[in-house]
């Protein structure tokens, strides 16, 4: 989204909102099912979320990309950000994109619907904001609170097709549909982060690229047959585990491999299976044949509205019906075709920036 705003003409930063605890409903969900699982087996229950230094810890190749690449404003407490806004003479916001006006996903929903700017001359802008799934979340409470923000937007736009209903029902806003920030690149601005080295696939072999979010002994299964019927090398590309399967002492099987890493993976694949939304996008941003694991549980119509634009509803297999024999995984997929529809994608994407972000 810099990248993008910057090559309209724009200076940008990105005020980087504290984290904040997740939503107590979820932390206790997530302790309550730990707790469970670990004394069926007689373990001492696993802390569900890490704390700041085990996070910097999981995140520590991240954030030495984030500290290179990205123009970012730290804030301690979302009560500051009035006084940055002044400070770094800030003229508009664009909010988005991905789960940020999910409740469950940022339990600082307000902040995300700007309630915190109140010079009408800076101008509110939502770009690709999703509500992660096709319901509505929101308490009453909530949406009373924020469909006035909502309505004070110069210009709304939302990543899913359902999102454009739920603005109108719950919000009462139009929002236009419009595709993930990642996708407003062309392939070569990614490839031009990887060192020089990363053109091979490296040990001489094709490669079967996994990025799988939730593992399970099914999904590796699949995949590691389906590779193995590719005459392909299981290319797993992520954190080994998660933070509360394994607690503080695996903290280290949780860290994210270098973003660069993660590019790399999909660069020099032969064919990508991913349960992951973005994993999805940069498949098809490599122009990779792919499969894409359906994750409901993540929010499954950020997939089936992303496909579906680009002509590519088919290339999801649900992740609980998984067999070998599926007549996906030799399907070609026409790249032609869906590069003429993603260029009609980002046409209508950069003509809502233009308009929503020009000065009088």
């Amino acid at each position: 989204m810099q990248t993008a705003l910057q090559n309209r003409g724009h200076d940008v930063c990105i005020v980087n909102l504290p984290v904040r605890r997740e939503s107590r409903s979820l932390v206790w969900k997530t302790y309550l099912k730990r707790l469970a699982a670990n004394c069926l087996f007689r373990r001492k229950p696993l802390r569900a979320w890490p704390d700041s230094g085990e996070r910097a810890i999981m995140c520590r190749h991240t954030g030495r990309f984030v500290s290179r690449y990205l123009t970012v404003v730290p804030c301690r407490f979302v009560a500051d950000l009035p006084e940055i806004t002044e400070r770094e003479k800030i003229e508009g916001y664009v909010v988005g994109s991905d789960q940020v006006w999910r409740p469950g996903y940022s339990p600082d929903i307000p902040a995300y619907f700007l309630d915190f700017v109140w010079e009408s001359a800076i101008r509110k802008v939502a770009y690709a904001a999703s509500f992660g799934v096709d319901q509505w979340e929101f308490t009453p409470e909530l949406t009373a609170r924020c469909a006035p923000l909502a309505q004070g937007f110069h210009a709304l736009s939302v990543r899913e097709d359902s999102a454009v209903k739920l603005c109108k029902q719950y919000l009462g806003v139009e929002a236009l549909h419009v595709v993930d920030p990642t996708l407003l690149l062309e392939r070569e601005a990614y490839e031009a982060l990887l060192p020089s080295g990363a053109a091979g696939s490296g040990n001489g072999k094709a490669q079967l690229m996994a990025y799988v979010l939730d593992k399970n002994a099914a999904k590796t299964g699949w995949i590691r047959r389906i590779a193995e019927k590719k005459g392909l090398a299981v290319n797993s590309v992520g954190a080994e585990a998660r933070f509360w399967d394994v607690g503080k002492r695996g903290v280290e099987q949780c860290v994210a491999p270098p973003v660069e890493t993660w590019l790399s993976g999909f660069k020099n694949a032969a064919y990508v299976v991913t349960d992951s939304f973005h994993g999805t996008v940069f498949s098809i941003l490599f122009r990779k044949p792919f499969v894409c694991l359906v994750n409901h549980s993540r929010g499954a119509t950020r997939f089936t509205s992303l496909l579906t634009a680009l002509g590519l509803h088919d290339r999801m297999v649900e992740a609980d019906a998984l067999g070998d024999d599926c007549p996906l995984l030799d399907k070609p997929i026409d790249y032609d075709a869906v590069e003429a529809l993603l260029k009609q994608e980002r046409s209508k994407a950069f003509a809502f920036l233009d308009e929503a972000l020009a000065t009088d």
